[in-house]
């Protein structure tokens, strides 16, 4: 199996490997609605279009769609059982697990929280699925500070932009 680093960073030595995880867990996604995936606008066919016009827009955004596909899988209700056959197809492709991928969303909050800020977009995505989420593992003054600092590092940026 090939292993990941922490907070996904892609390169172009690990964009496939990235691509790969990406590809099984958005059409295990789609499993129900397989027509979609064929569609111009799907999330593979975007991600290649990207890669034909510009690869360093493509490596971000296969970064944040991943990081997003596994916020998604980590606060939506997917029932266990879906979870094991996600994690078997990615094993069985020679590929991280779900879990490992996994753990690199579940660790964000916690790091965010001790640090007091949101240091990066990839944070930034992250916390923003946990704030839309209206069944949140996480209490109510964490996901409060979670929204304070959501926004601040919102006005950093937009300061930055000025």
């Amino acid at each position: 199996m090939r292993r990941v680093n922490k907070m996904i960073k892609i390169t172009n030595e690990n964009y496939g490997l990235y691509k790969e995880v990406y590809e099984v867990i958005i059409k295990y996604t789609f499993k129900d609605f397989p027509s979609m995936l064929e569609l111009e606008y799907s999330p593979i066919n975007i991600l290649e279009s990207w890669e034909k016009e510009n690869m360093s827009i493509a490596k971000k955004g296969l970064r944040h769609s991943l990081l997003d596909s596994l916020a998604m899988i980590k606060e939506m209700p997917m029932p266990y059982n879906d979870r094991i056959i996600l994690n078997k197809k990615l094993l069985d492709s020679n590929l991280p697990g779900l879990w490992e991928m996994m753990a690199i969303v579940n660790d964000i909050p916690a790091k965010v929280l001790k640090r007091g800020k949101i240091k990066n977009i990839d944070e930034l995505y992250v916390i923003k699925e946990i704030l839309d989420n209206v069944d949140s593992e996480f209490s109510k003054k964490e996901l409060k500070q979670l929204d304070k600092l959501f926004h601040e590092f919102g006005m950093k940026v937009s300061n930055k932009k000025k």
